[in-house]
């Protein structure tokens, strides 16, 4: 049986999203994208996406050691923007809006410009 479901574009979704994990402070995320894509987006032969996941790569061991010190977690941002309308959204129990469903885009990308985080709060 063929699968006909896309691949992600390494340019448009899988190093927007890799730098979003970064900026939020998500090195699970990160680890999983490189284990899951990296050889794709090293073989890509697209500069900056091989720029990327080394940034990545490096960003990832400088994360795991600062966990080793502060905890697992010490990383995330709960301020940044995109975990307050995804995650802050999807532990109120409400659906998470489509265009942050997959790939998740840095903030200010596809997304509405009329939230605000009053929106997102849990009543």
């Amino acid at each position: 049986m063929t699968n006909f479901h896309r691949l992600p574009s390494v340019e448009q979704d899988l190093l927007p999203t890799m730098k979003l994990f970064m900026e939020v402070g998500m090195p699970d995320s990160v680890e999983r994208m490189i284990e899951v894509s990296g050889e794709r987006i090293r073989t890509s032969e697209i500069p900056e996406a091989v720029r990327v996941l080394d940034e990545a790569e490096s960003w990832l061991a400088s994360a795991r050691q600062h966990e080793m010190v502060h905890g697992k977690g010490s990383l995330l941002n709960k301020e940044h923007p995109t975990y307050v309308r995804v995650f802050v959204t999807k532990e109120a129990g409400r659906p998470v809006p489509e265009q942050f469903r997959y790939p998740i885009r840095p903030h200010g990308a596809g997304g509405p410009t009329n939230w605000n985080v009053s929106s997102c709060s849990v009543s």
